[in-house]
C-alpha cells in the first residue's frame, strides 16, 4: 500500500532568505507565482510568525496567495500570530 503525504509550505517571514528584505519578498513572490502553474504545488500553506502579514490587504503577494486558494491550496494562518500583530480585520487570504 502506498500513501502519498500532503505537501505543506511553511511561511514564517515576509520573504525568503536573509539579507535584503525587498529581495527576499521579490523571491518569495516569484516562487509563489510558479506554484500556480505547478502540478506539484503544496496542498496547504501555513503562515506563522511574521508570515501572517503576507495574508493582509497590504501585502504585495496576497493576490497570488488568493489565486492559490482559488485552485484548491488551503491557506492557514496562525491565530496567535494574527492576534499578536492585530491583523484580524486586514486578512484577505487564509
Amino acid at each position: 500500500m502506498t500513501h502519498e503525504g500532503s505537501r505543506v509550505l511553511l511561511l514564517g517571514s515576509e520573504g525568503m532568505g536573509r539579507g535584503d528584505d525587498g529581495l527576499g519578498l521579490t523571491i518569495l513572490g516569484n516562487f509563489l507565482k510558479t506554484l500556480v502553474a505547478n502540478p506539484l504545488r503544496p496542498d496547504k500553506i501555513v503562515c506563522w510568525n511574521a508570515g501572517v502579514k503576507l495574508l493582509t490587504k497590504d501585502s504585495p503577494v496576497v493576490g497570488v496567495l488568493q489565486d492559490l486558494e482559488g485552485i484548491g491550496v488551503e491557506i492557514l494562518a496562525c491565530k496567535t500570530c494574527v492576534e499578536h500583530f492585530d491583523l484580524q480585520e486586514r486578512l484577505r487570504a487564509g
